[in-house]
């Protein structure tokens, strides 16, 4: 038998049970003097509220019974395992089964599915959608989600329907942070407390047949949210909030006096169009403090660059103080001294990974490339960094715009993209695939080399490297890539090291990440080590002797800055602040031949420049993941942090789903060092008289592609 028909049939039996043919038969709780509403002639026609209505008869029917759903899973579990628990025969007529409002509105879905899938069958082949597919979403997330769960919970539903409640203590929302469904239909609540928005693994939502008079706009943080009943209520409106539930397949109105224009949108279009609808009329949110400029003094240092009211101590013996700065915080905590010299990282999200099913709660404007490029200049631009280091820029971006903007700014640009787009036949297809750049002030340093390094091609190479099933099946098959410049600072004639990078995204995949970083650090030490032995080699810029020698390249200084996506306990983090890593977990069970058999070590002293003030609170922030994974390294034998850039403002974030938003354009921030040289023997690394090299861009000396 046809599974649609089938499922039709048991919801048209259990509708006309006892009870069941009223649809004004809410019970005694809850919204117990409403009625249904009788939809306008217009509505009648939409077949989306036909669906409203359906799913609204049925919560009328099997809502007013105290723990509707629990006693509905418990009546189906029997009927599958029997009382003793045993599988019962299939064969055997067991009775219905127990239809929930959930498991129709699951199905509703899932039909929009397959009539989308048939409607495009003609013009674009596909394989069917078979019964095997359809399985429930929620179950599966909830599996999976238990499973991850660090304190492991066994139950992730909670049924309070039907139980006359009046209010809810809020220490429900945030002791119960876990749940993935939550009803609390039927009922005599008027309000939902804002500390519902805790509930943020949340799926299913049942608020049906209460005495709402509004939702809290708190509500619009439950960003994975699929299902969202609100029947029998008086709602007249929706807080524009519910825009950012871009996860949302159903959302259930009839009964409520709710206002024609949003009964309209969902009339014509459904809950998708109800939801886009609301996001894009959202009145623009308040915007954010500025971050703040953290002046620091290291220990052994050169001394702060600014003046604070108030200093604390910070790690590693650091002097912090803090000042507040606007969109120029850089320039406003940098020192006068001419040895100083500001760098900045940032992943500024490639526009093809901006997608609605990604970002789906940012409104299009402001997630078009357009209104993000804009933001990111205007950045870029109060920030005034000497050096940038950009992550996922693509090929068309870094040559139509970053480099043609930055130019004019007084900057030069470097760019390597990943692996594949050297694989692509169509340039306009190579040029859409992402990589990294470095930009650096033509005034304050000079081009002397540049390195692109791709680390497949490394592993490859690599001796030490044993090609084993794991370096086949996870190393070699991912294009990351890195890009490495050689600069010299004009005014002190140091040279400095500069790599940017971009590692693998994948969690399942650190052990690749950190064979990815032990890669890049044995090239650059390489790298390093002939640039100190050719101790002469200057730009063609330097011809007045102001030139820095160094003992080995270990001492050269060296910043290393990226979108690690790994995080402070990573083996990641581990290689490059401790110089060494053996038996990590992120490489158990993995085989890679001396890398695991020996472990990893490199011979730089680095240091997470934000470790001083011990890391922000993040440098990502998406809906399901807000941690630290962009550095910015330096050495630190050879290098002082003078000031750091602060974090986001809390209130700001406190009411986002994610980013990108209206004022950040990217899921990332930007991180932004001041750096000061240290004396370096055979040479003082102070500022030298300058001299007028005018506005050349040009260099000279070696430089390997």
């Amino acid at each position: 038998m046809n599974h649609n028909t089938s499922f039709q049939q048991q919801l048209l039996q259990q509708l006309h049970q006892p009870g069941g043919s009223n649809p004004g038969g809410v019970g005694a709780t809850g919204a117990g003097n409403n009625s249904p509403s009788y939809p306008e002639a217009s509505l009648m026609g939409s077949k989306f509220w036909q669906k409203q209505m359906q799913l609204a008869q049925l919560s009328r029917q099997t809502g007013p019974t105290s723990h509707g759903y629990a006693r509905a899973a418990a009546i189906n579990s029997r009927q599958q395992h029997g009382r003793d628990g045993a599988q019962v025969d299939a064969d055997k007529d067991q009775g219905p089964s127990q239809l929930t409002l959930v498991d129709l509105a699951v199905q509703t879905v899932q039909q929009d599915l397959v009539e989308q899938q048939q409607a495009t069958a003609a013009s674009t082949p596909q394989r069917g959608y078979t019964n095997q597919q359809k399985k429930d979403q929620l179950e599966e997330e909830r599996q999976m989600t238990l499973m991850q769960q660090e304190k492991h919970q066994y139950w992730a539903d909670l049924d309070m329907s039907g139980q006359g409640l009046m209010c809810l203590s809020p220490p429900l929302f945030r002791s119960y942070e876990f749940l993935l469904k939550l009803y609390i239909n039927h009922n005599k609540l008027t309000t939902l407390p804002p500390a519902i928005r805790s509930l943020r693994q949340l799926r299913v939502l049942d608020v049906s047949s209460n005495m709402l008079t509004k939702l809290p706009p708190e509500i619009g943080m439950l960003h994975n949210l699929r299902y969202l009943f609100a029947f029998d209520n008086y709602l007249s409106t929706l807080p524009h909030q519910v825009g950012q539930l871009y996860q949302l397949e159903v959302i259930g109105l009839e009964g409520n006096p709710i206002n024609q224009p949003i009964k309209e949108k969902l009339a014509q279009g459904g809950t998708k169009e109800l939801v886009a609808e609301l996001r894009e009329s959202a009145p623009m949110p308040a915007a954010p403090k500025p971050r703040e400029w953290i002046v620091l003094e290291e220990a052994g240092g050169r001394g702060g660059a600014a003046t604070a009211a108030a200093a604390t101590e910070g790690e590693s013996g650091s002097t912090v103080a803090t000042a507040t700065a606007g969109a120029n915080a850089a320039a406003a905590g940098a020192s006068a001294s001419s040895d100083t010299f500001t760098v900045m990282s940032y992943n500024t999200l490639c526009d093809k990974y901006t997608t609605v099913q990604m970002h789906g709660y940012t409104p299009l404007w402001a997630l078009g490339w357009k209104h993000r490029s804009e933001t990111l200049l205007k950045e870029v631009i109060g920030y005034d960094s000497d050096i940038l280091c950009f992550q996922e820029v693509d090929g068309a971006s870094f040559e139509d715009f970053w480099s043609p903007k930055l130019h004019q700014l007084g900057y030069a640009g470097l760019y390597h993209p990943k692996t594949r787009a050297r694989t692509m036949s169509k340039e306009k297809d190579a040029k859409r695939v992402d990589g990294c750049a470095i930009f650096y002030k033509t005034k304050s340093f000079c081009l002397i080399e540049k390195l692109s390094l791709d680390f497949s091609s490394l592993a490859l190479k690599n001796n030490d490297f044993k090609k084993t099933a794991d370096t086949y099946n996870r190393v070699l098959n991912k294009d990351n890539i890195a890009l490495i410049a050689l600069l010299e600072h004009v005014t002190t004639g140091q040279k400095i090291i500069v790599t940017n990078t971009h590692l693998h995204w994948d969690p399942a995949f650190n052990d690749v990440k950190l064979i990815q970083v032990a890669l890049l650090l044995d090239e650059v030490e390489k790298f390093a080590e002939r640039v100190a032995k050719d101790s002469n080699r200057v730009s063609a810029r330097n011809q007045d002797g102001n030139n820095v020698k160094y003992e080995s390249g270990k001492k050269l200084p060296l910043v290393i800055c990226g979108d690690f996506n790994s995080t402070t306990d990573s083996g990641v983090y581990s290689l490059f602040s401790q110089g060494t890593v053996t038996n990590h977990k992120d490489m158990s069970g993995r085989a890679y031949g001396k890398f695991t058999d020996e472990g990893m070590n490199h011979g730089f002293t680095l240091k997470s420049a934000y470790s001083n003030i011990g890391e922000l609170a993040f440098t990502n922030y998406t809906p399901n993941f807000v941690d630290v994974i962009d550095y910015v390294w330096y050495s630190s034998n050879a290098l002082s942090v003078r000031g750091l850039l602060g974090g986001i403002d809390p209130d700001y974030t406190s009411n986002m789903v994610g980013f990108p938003s209206v004022h950040y354009p990217s899921d990332h921030i930007s991180l932004l060092a001041e750096f000061s040289f240290k004396k370096q023997k055979g040479g003082d690394g102070q500022p030298k008289k300058a001299l007028d090299f005018g506005n050349s861009g040009s260099h000279s000396g070696s430089r390997k592609t």
